[in-house]
């Protein structure tokens, strides 16, 4: 039986049903469960504090802003929601408020940490009615459910402010509603962010998304909300539609030909020439086809940096298998390209973390805590 004889299928089998059946046990015994402060500590920013990587990463989008006279008007976080960090722009003469945020998630897996960096750009329109529009480009698609009250455009592919801001303005004027000031100062920012939040909460609780846990008083996302992660990690359209296009044809094209060009022309190459060295021809053959697959694997660790395992078993499997033939192989080839990607992406992820960088030369100063 070929399942019996092909490592990689048989990898990719004991994968995907520790995801399927382990995972949910886990989640039975609290673990994998994010938890959810009820109230948000909203802490402002002082510029002095910023580690000089996140003042230069800030004042990049400081420039594109600009040029639509934007203009920064705060700087804050919420201290105890996870690692972030938030910088907002108002322009005077719109009634939108603009915001870049910074979100960076380190979890721990068998003792291996991974880190993952996020940025969002958001327009955010509030209305007379109690609605508000959101134009932003988030690249991972949200778990939960939107609520009636917010009018969400997702733009993921889109990168430039000048754009996202046109889609919102195009948005706002067709919806015909009356628009409320941008708030511009950070108390009225942070009470904004609050009330959006507890908003939030009590749809999401409602929805089945959120619980209340009777020992820590916070919510914690449910089994609904885990189960959606699964669908839309083994949803490879959905994750087309999110990643970089040129960055992720790149991944594929590079993913699939170095694996079909080995197989097929330079293996057996290689195999003739060692053969004619008096060497094993098999031995050349093998090192050959390693060598493609862990450079295959490193091209897409690096270019789609988000379910690689997955990427890279459709790409040097499937993809390589309906080109070149399905051949029946002890040695896991695809297995390895998939590990090499995650180390790639692991790394390619961590070189873009700016929050854990502490500014050495200046003293945190104490927070500003806004209460409510």
């Amino acid at each position: 039986m070929r399942i019996l004889a092909d490592t990689d299928l048989l990898v990719f089998t004991y994968t995907l049903g520790r995801i399927l059946f382990v995972s949910p046990f886990q989640l039975m015994l609290s673990r994998g469960r994010r938890a959810i402060p009820k109230s948000l500590q909203m802490e402002e920013v002082s510029p002095e504090s910023l580690s000089e990587n996140q003042t230069e990463y800030l004042q990049a989008y400081d420039g594109k802003f600009a040029e639509l006279n934007y203009q920064p008007t705060a700087t804050y976080r919420a201290s105890n929601f996870g690692q972030n960090l938030i910088r907002s722009y108002v322009n005077p003469l719109e009634p939108v408020r603009a915001i870049v945020m910074i979100v960076e998630v380190t979890v721990n897996v068998n003792r291996v940490a991974s880190s993952a960096h996020s940025c969002t750009m958001e327009f955010i329109t509030r209305f007379t009615d109690d609605t508000v529009l959101v134009t932003r480009n988030m690249q991972r698609k949200s778990l939960f459910d939107d609520p009636p009250f917010r009018i969400t455009q997702e733009c993921p592919q889109t990168t430039r402010p000048s754009e996202l801001r046109r889609k919102h303005l195009s948005k706002l004027q067709k919806l015909g509603r009356t628009p409320i000031s941008a708030s511009c100062d950070f108390a009225s920012i942070a009470k904004e962010v609050q009330q959006g939040h507890e908003r939030f909460s009590a749809f999401q609780l409602e929805r089945g998304a959120y619980r209340v846990n009777p020992v820590t008083d916070r919510y914690e996302t449910t089994a609904k909300v885990h189960w959606r992660g699964i669908r839309n990690h083994f949803n490879p359209v959905l994750h087309v539609q999110r990643f970089p296009r040129w960055r992720f044809a790149t991944a594929a094209l590079i993913g699939i030909a170095l694996p079909v060009l080995a197989l097929l022309r330079v293996a057996p190459l290689a195999a003739n020439h060692a053969q004619g060295l008096g060497l094993p021809g098999s031995l050349a053959s093998g090192l050959t086809m390693l060598s493609a697959y862990a450079l295959a694997g490193a091209v897409i660790g690096y270019g789609v940096r988000t379910s690689n395992f997955l990427w890279s078993f459709i790409f040097t499997y499937l993809a390589v298998g309906a080109i070149a033939g399905f051949h029946i192989s002890p040695m896991p080839y695809s297995t390895l390209a998939g590990s090499i990607a995650h180390v790639v992406a692991r790394w390619a992820k961590r070189r873009r973390l700016i929050l854990n960088q502490a500014k050495p030369s200046v003293p945190l100063p104490a927070p500003k805590p806004v209460p409510f």
